[in-house]
């Protein structure tokens, strides 16, 4: 699953690379002002050459992640780290729990059966899962690893998918770059993941 999930993104980041290169890059984003990247615009805080916030030692998380903390042993930011992680994807194991119980409890039986024997339905269905629920990536394998009458080909459309295309992504291509680029950024990746999805479950069985 791991394999297969690196595999399938890789593939579909190359294909895009390969697709964006052809082209001229002073017309991919809607808004050439690029002001906003300037030092000077950066929050207060920030690093002006990495552009990201300084962990703060006064709250346990920042300690738990930050290596300059003093206050703390390595053993207590250790168990600190591990149980904010607990926590963080705990309501994600929860939420691939309910939306499996709720398709188990309101969907009928019959259309649950044409998805789990029908490869090509059960890949469709878990996309479009991994579109509409927005799932950070670094949880949706706890989702997907609920829906164990699925096939793996599956589970693993969800995975590929969903780090790639979702309804934030899309408002965020929408919004950034120029229409023709945005749509090749949802749609290429969509079939791409589909497709390579479909192989490996037939391969593999």
């Amino acid at each position: 699953m791991v394999l297969g999930r690196v595999s399938i993104v890789v593939v579909c980041a190359s294909c895009l690379g390969l697709l964006i290169s052809c082209i001229n890059p002073v017309p991919l984003l809607r808004d050439e002002d690029v002001s906003l990247l300037q030092p000077d615009r950066l929050h207060p805080g920030q690093n002006c050459r990495e552009g990201y916030p300084q962990p703060d030692s006064r709250f346990p998380a920042a300690c738990a992640a930050h290596s300059n903390c003093e206050n703390h042993s390595r053993l207590i930011r250790v168990f600190t780290h591990t149980a904010s992680e607990f926590l963080d994807m705990g309501k994600y194991l929860i939420m691939g729990a309910f939306a499996v119980a709720f398709t188990k409890v309101f969907l009928p039986h019959e259309v649950l059966l044409l998805f789990q024997n029908s490869l090509f339905l059960s890949v469709s269905a878990m996309m479009l899962l991994a579109v509409l629920v927005s799932v950070c990536s670094e949880a949706d394998a706890f989702v997907a690893a609920s829906f164990v009458t699925l096939p793996a080909a599956a589970k693993l459309s969800f995975l590929a998918i969903g780090p790639m295309v979702d309804l934030k992504l899309i408002v965020m291509y929408s919004a950034v770059f120029r229409k023709r680029i945005a749509l090749a950024l949802i749609f290429l990746p969509t079939v791409l993941v589909y497709l390579l999805s479909i192989i490996l479950g037939v391969v593999l069985g």
